[in-house]
């Protein structure tokens, strides 16, 4: 096995964001009565921010929410805790391959986050939900990172915190690995990889390329 590319996950592998995004959501929402629960932000995960609302809102409350939500991140995305240990590896500049970002977030806030995590200029490639027709677990996103940085998909390792990075990966011939390091193993995930502290995930990588 060959690694030529890591395509990472934002929320959940590169910061701990768990709280960020329900108290974004809940900010968002706050004069709706609607309730922000884990269903309703897996309902939401991936959607592009124009269509976020979509079906729970109005056009106008839901124009309202979005900014609000955008008003949120703009306010609160420094608080952001990264990972160290993958930034570290990231910025050192010696780990020999290419490294790609593939999120459901917009560009404006996965480069806003970047930013505030110094990891800016880090990366090869950036895929968001702006830039997709079908989000996550679709394969769409990492088969524009394999063709734009020109590697097979058997040469990527994906990795991600949720079943639908697994299932991307799984379904497009990469390598899949879980990052538990925030949070436990979502329900139903199959990873080829798995791993609790991203310094073994760093030293399993630097063995593999």
């Amino acid at each position: 096995m060959i690694i030529r590319c890591i395509a990472l996950d934002l929320d959940g592998t590169l910061v701990d964001s768990d709280s960020f995004v329900r108290d974004g959501f809940r900010f968002a929402l706050a004069d709706t009565g609607i309730s922000v629960t884990a269903a309703l932000i897996e309902l939401l995960r991936g959607r592009r921010v124009g269509e976020l609302f979509s079906g729970l809102l109005s056009q106008g409350e839901a124009k309202v929410a979005t900014e609000r939500l955008q008003r949120f991140d703009r306010e609160h995305a420094k608080h952001l805790r990264r990972s160290e240990e993958l930034c570290a590896f990231l910025t050192e500049g010696t780990h020999r391959t290419k490294a790609a970002i593939w999120t459901g977030r917009s560009r404006e806030s996965t480069l806003r986050i970047l930013a505030s995590i110094g990891l800016a200029s880090a990366f090869d490639l950036l895929i968001s939900s702006d830039d997709l027709i079908e989000q996550k677990p679709a394969c769409e996103g990492l088969m524009r990172i394999c063709n734009n940085l020109e590697i097979n998909p058997s040469e990527l390792v994906a990795v991600g915190d949720h079943v639908h990075d697994m299932e991307a990966a799984n379904g497009c011939g990469a390598i899949s690995a879980l990052a538990q390091w925030y949070h436990d193993a979502p329900v139903g995930c199959s990873p080829q990889f798995r791993f609790h502290d991203p310094v073994r995930f760093i030293d399993w990588l630097k063995g593999s390329i």
